[in-house]
């Protein structure tokens, strides 16, 4: 009987180790499906790039219009901010897309807290761009801010035309030279 039982708990150990190795390599691989991501990145409902988007787009006008994925700490990608070269953003996710003839970054990377932090990059983009892209995307990357400091943020914006570390809620937010981030973290 015993000499029965080993070749069964071999066999069972290895499709057990089979098993967590199938689920280790799928949650590492990144799967891209016309700007739909899975990844090493664990993603919640509340704060996924396509979340974002989708629900950006359900309350503009102008949507947002998948271009590409990139590697974020690829120095050679157009993409490459100097900011990621922080080991903050390794294993990173980011998506590019045109928001009318604006370019516009979504870069979702990973957070010590239960949702991953996104980061939303506008280049080029006009006072009155940017904050029409805060008054749809702020509540969308933060459910909780009240109106209030939203309003209170699009003034600042308007009046002061740049902001350097400005936040509101959950958010911060910098604009500088028609370039603007907004942040989660």
């Amino acid at each position: 009987m015993k000499k029965q039982l080993i070749p069964l708990l071999i066999i069972l150990l290895f499709l057990t180790g089979c098993a967590v190795e199938q689920n280790r390599t799928s949650n590492n691989d990144s799967v891209s499906n016309n700007g739909r991501t899975t990844g090493s990145i664990k993603e919640s409902p509340s704060i996924t790039i396509e979340y974002v988007v989708d629900s950006f787009n359900e309350n503009s006008n102008t949507k947002l219009v998948y271009i590409e994925d990139f590697e974020v700490q690829n120095k050679e990608n157009s993409h490459y901010r100097t900011e990621y070269r922080l080991p903050r953003f390794s294993d990173s996710i980011g998506k590019s897309y045109k928001y009318g003839e604006r370019t516009v970054d979504v870069v979702l990377m990973n957070s010590i807290k239960e949702d991953p932090d996104i980061r939303v990059y506008v280049s080029c983009a006009s006072i009155e761009e940017c904050v029409k892209i805060i008054r749809i995307i702020s509540p969308i990357l933060d459910n909780s801010i009240d109106g209030t400091a939203l309003e209170d943020t699009v003034n600042y914006v308007l009046e002061n035309k740049s902001a350097n570390g400005y936040y509101y809620g959950k958010l911060g937010l910098v604009l500088s030279n028609n370039e603007m981030m907004i942040k989660t973290d």
